[in-house]
């Protein structure tokens, strides 16, 4: 599993502040998982001995060749998550893998984080791998997914 941290977002997997993500790749490694994070632009290289890529919360786009690695690497293997904290930088990557997101954050008026609508929990959880043994999970500021080609597989 190949963690991107070349596009300008601040969320590691080594750091422990509070919105890093080193505590969902010590949860991968006690599974099983290698874990890696990438520091230079995507390559044919860079991506040869991975078996799954997590973009999360890039401030810059991909480049054009980048863009080209990252579409073969789906298209060959197939494993990608995108988390996105601003939509500009990751409009050319959505646009290729079909995927349309609503134009604002999501409100809710149930189960509400200290009353703010944009913060919430979801406890109505499908049956799914992600999901087992959850009972719920919380939400801040998210939009909406929705894969429009067959391919595309979008879960929240």
């Amino acid at each position: 599993m190949l963690y991107d941290e070349a596009h300008g977002h601040p969320y590691r997997i080594g750091n422990s502040d509070p919105l890093d993500l080193s505590d969902l790749a010590a949860l991968y490694r006690s599974n099983g998982f290698q874990v890696a994070s990438n520091v230079e632009i995507f390559t044919r290289e860079t991506l040869s001995p991975v078996d799954a890529l997590i973009i999360s919360g890039f401030f810059l786009p991909l480049t054009e060749s980048e863009l080209v690695v990252v579409l073969d690497f789906v298209n060959a293997v197939g494993g990608l998550a995108i988390v996105f904290h601003i939509a500009l930088p990751v409009r050319d990557l959505r646009h290729h893998l079909k995927v349309v997101f609503t134009s604002g954050p999501l409100r809710e008026t149930n189960q509400l984080i200290n009353g703010n609508s944009l913060d919430f929990k979801v406890a109505n959880l499908a049956d799914h791998p992600l999901t087992s043994g959850m009972a719920c999970f919380s939400v801040y500021g998210a939009q909406a997914l929705r894969g429009t080609d067959p391919h595309t597989r979008c879960w929240l």
